[in-house]
């Protein structure tokens, strides 16, 4: 915190008054997390429906959306399920894996 010293005055009746209190400037900067994708796995294991429910339970996606992923991680293999910071991905991963389905994270780009 610094203060700046510098006050303007008013002199009234032979009495000098500040004309403004003095001015408090504080570093407020703060600096984002970098974002980190959740990744989602093909496994071969699982059904479609199975995964669908996963993804509508653990990330509040409507059906088109797990499905549109799901068909993703079918067909390409893998799939970006989430984006967010290191800590929140990470426990988004291990939520998946409790679930017994593959994930990890990594930065997103």
């Amino acid at each position: 915190m610094e203060t700046i010293e510098e006050v303007e005055t008013t002199t009234r009746r032979g009495r000098t008054f500040p004309t403004t209190a003095p001015e408090t400037v504080e570093d407020t900067k703060t600096k984002k997390q970098p974002p980190y994708n959740v990744l989602l796995h093909d496994d071969n294991q699982h059904t479609w429906a199975f995964v669908i429910g996963m993804l509508r339970e653990l990330f509040g996606m409507s059906y088109d959306l797990a499905y549109k992923h799901t068909h993703e991680v079918h067909y390409v293999g893998v799939s970006i399920v989430f984006t967010t910071t290191m800590e929140h991905a990470e426990l988004k991963r291990d939520q998946i894996r409790s679930k017994g389905m593959a994930a990890t994270i990594e930065p997103a780009v």
